[in-house]
């Protein structure tokens, strides 16, 4: 008998309980897909340079979207058990005890997520192949389709088994010792006074912390990594500290108080009771306007100028082989230059393109005084102008280097030196185009040297079968072009000295590169938008879960304020308020931390010579205020539904 009139009353509040379980729909759904994105899938991406960036994304939305899945899930245990405390009220009275009572809680929530992760998998698994089958209709030469693994579903099934099982067991440890009407009116929550005084010192570090994010951001290769962090906790003493700090300042204004009594009261409230969901909605707005629009906004212009490369064919050719790759220009009426050069590795294990600084001065008319412990830069970067080279991260990179190719050394700062590099100065570095990019600006860019100490290595170097040491730029005829590079490529494989560094080759087909450099910025742009849409989806549910937790409380208090004679129509403006504050604040915030990203990102891309035009800058601002219309669009839909909802029967 008790066990029909569990399940009865379970089946007439399905729906109340429905949006808790697709909470953990949600996170179980996008867990897998990006588990699967990055394990799965990136491995099937041909193009290594594509795969690299596309893995790196999908790691980093790996780790932000569990940190949401937590949340979510704290959230939604948390108030499904005490919407069902409420429930069972009449239980309680017929006297079922409290273990009894929290056992049929943990087996009936325990149902709904095992089924809610059986549909997790199937929403995750439909997103997985949708995104796949838009990646394959992209370009289908640079991707092979791929099913998600039995690994990433079990790991899935483990990490939310995990945070469920916490999650409920510091729950029901909470009810212990408390009442259980208590527990459901939400009492275990202390409401946490903000004054001023001390409070204020929190503000101001808050305040110095996003400053020293601005000045540790363009500090070596990890600066904008470490400046994340440091605004993260910039943004959670600012948006605490500051809006308890504002509304104390309110509360000793009289006339402003007691004008907005009821709306401050309610603003103080929602911060103090649940910053955890609001703290976590500001990381995801800083997340997705910040690192994730940096990224669809460099990922434009989609298409490559084909004049900013001069030649057809890039080769890097060993002494002995000049006459195969002059065979081949004489055969299809084609022109070649010849560059003497050698292979130079910097301290990250790419190659670079090592030349005297005469030859510099011919071919790129940049000129370079150098000394022999001293080295210059020319970065290829696609832009027709050279422009001076300031960002310290990028100088580092090139201030430990080793002459020759690189051999598939372990890179440890505390065995550089056993391993050949040296310390150089780079008293000088530009970036330009004359080759055109053929990577990310990072490999294959220009190491210039003295003249004596690049004969020096080019004159041993010239006695190695496995050191190239020149570089062969070709130009052949259209009609021929396909013939051509079917030849240097059969030469490149078969006879060419083996590539050890990541990315690179040591035979480029401009048209290839070109190609594969417009199908790159597709396929970022891809990763990114699903990556920015799965942030929106989660931080528009997150507000949905909040506003739907409050109802209960809103709709007593509402009651009582019609009794006092307030309006339905000031009611209902009273209720949108309370639900778009407290979304609206950590969604301006965010968007504000992640300008100033954008903004710093800009500076350092300017300082490392790259020439970012205005299109950038338009596109980065479309794509901002995109992100906030979209935002504030279901802010308020949710508002109006609360607000309806909470009033129509008071």
């Amino acid at each position: 008998m008790l066990k029909r009139v569990i399940l009865k009353n379970f089946r007439y509040n399905l729906r109340n309980y429905l949006l808790f379980f697709l909470s953990n729909t949600l996170a179980v759904s996008l867990t897998l897909v990006f588990l699967g994105l990055k394990n799965n899938l990136g491995n099937h991406i041909e193009d290594k340079a594509t795969n690299y960036i596309m893995s790196s994304d999908f790691f980093i939305a790996v780790i932000m979207l569990s940190a949401v899945s937590v949340v979510l899930t704290v959230y939604a245990v948390r108030n499904y058990v005490r919407v069902r405390v409420r429930d069972y009220s009449m239980l309680m009275l017929l006297g079922i005890r409290k273990k009894m009572f929290q056992t049929i809680i943990f087996a009936e929530y325990g149902l709904g997520w095992l089924l809610s992760v059986a549909a997790g998998f199937l929403c995750g698994s439909l997103i997985y192949y949708l995104y796949q089958e838009l990646l394959y209709g992209l370009e289908p030469d640079m991707i092979e389709k791929s099913m998600i693994g039995f690994r990433e579903y079990l790991l899935t099934f483990i990490v939310s088994l995990a945070i469920v099982v916490v999650v409920v067991m510091v729950t029901l440890t909470i009810m212990e010792g408390k009442s259980l009407d208590s527990f459901a009116a939400g009492k275990e929550i202390q409401e946490k006074k903000i004054r001023t005084g001390k409070w204020s010192i929190v503000f101001v570090i808050g305040i110095i912390l996003a400053i020293y994010g601005v000045f540790t951001f363009p500090n070596g290769g990890a600066g904008p990594i470490r400046a994340q962090v440091v605004w993260v906790l910039s943004g959670l003493f600012v948006m605490y500290i500051g809006i308890g700090l504002l509304l104390e300042v309110l509360k000793k204004r009289p006339k402003i108080y007691l004008s907005h009594l009821f709306r401050i009261n309610q603003l103080n409230h929602h911060f103090t009771s649940n910053f955890l969901v609001i703290f976590m909605l500001f990381i995801i707005h800083f997340f997705a306007t910040g690192y994730v629009v940096q990224g669809l906004a460099g990922s434009f212009p989609i298409y490559v100028d084909k004049e900013l490369y001069p030649y057809d064919y890039i080769l890097s050719i060993r002494e002995g082989d000049q006459k195969i790759v002059e065979d081949v220009v004489e055969k299809y009426e084609g022109t070649l230059e010849w560059i003497p050069m050698i292979k130079v590795v910097n301290m990250t294990g790419l190659d670079e393109f090592g030349i005297s600084q005469s030859a510099c001065k011919e071919l790129m008319g940049v000129s370079f005084d150098l000394n022999d412990n001293e080295v210059g830069l020319y970065k290829e970067d696609n832009e027709k102008s050279d422009r001076e080279i300031n960002d310290p991260s990028t100088l580092e990179v090139y201030e430990i280097l080793r002459m020759g190719r690189f051999r598939g050394e372990d890179l440890n700062i505390y065995t550089y030196t056993d391993d050949g590099y040296e310390k150089f100065d780079v008293v000088k570095a530009v970036s330009g185009n004359y080759l055109g990019c053929l990577s990310d600006g990072y490999r294959d860019s220009w190491i210039i040297m003295s003249d004596a100490r690049f004969e020096k290595y080019w004159t041993q170097f010239q006695e190695k079968e496995d050191e190239p040491v020149y570089l062969a730029l070709l130009c052949i005829p259209e009609e021929y072009r396909s013939q051509a590079g079917e030849e240097l490529k059969n030469y490149s494989d078969k006879y060419g000295v083996e590539e050890m560094s990541s990315l690179q080759e040591n035979y480029y087909d401009v048209n290839q590169v070109v190609d594969g450099i417009e199908k790159r910025s597709l396929f970022q742009i891809s990763s990114k938008l699903l990556l920015i849409l799965s942030l929106l989806f989660s931080s528009v549910f997150i507000v949905k879960i909040k506003a739907m937790a409050d109802e209960e409380s809103m709709q007593r208090r509402y009651t009582f304020l019609s009794s006092m004679g307030m309006h339905r129509k000031e009611r209902r403006k009273n209720a949108r308020f309370e639900v778009i504050c407290t979304a609206a604040i950590p969604l301006i915030i965010g968007i504000v931390y992640g300008v100033n990203y954008n903004v710093q990102y800009w500076k350092l891309l300017m300082a490392s010579g790259d020439d970012m035009s205005g299109d950038y800058i338009k596109v980065l601002a479309i794509h901002l205020l995109l992100y906030f219309i979209l935002q504030f669009i279901g802010i308020l839909f949710i508002a109006a539904g609360t607000a309806k909802k909470v009033t129509e029967k008071s």
